[in-house]
């Protein structure tokens, strides 16, 4: 708690300026993307197990809510 607390006015001030949030967070999502779309195959083929259909939308439903 007193590291948070230490540098938080910095942190803050480093983060207020315009465009950096995107700047941090772009590549952390593009790297993620990139590194765990290795699945390969028809996605269209996947989706026609019910069971597959059934954690597809559970999960888009979730993400949808956060």
């Amino acid at each position: 708690m007193i590291f948070i607390s230490i540098y938080y006015a910095s942190l803050h001030l480093a983060t207020w300026v315009p465009h950096t949030i995107t700047v941090v967070a772009l590549p952390y999502i593009l790297f993620h993307f990139f590194w765990n779309n290795h699945r390969g195959g028809d996605s269209r083929a996947r989706k026609k197990d019910p069971r597959n259909s059934k954690e597809e939308n559970s999960k888009n439903i979730f993400l949808t809510i956060n």
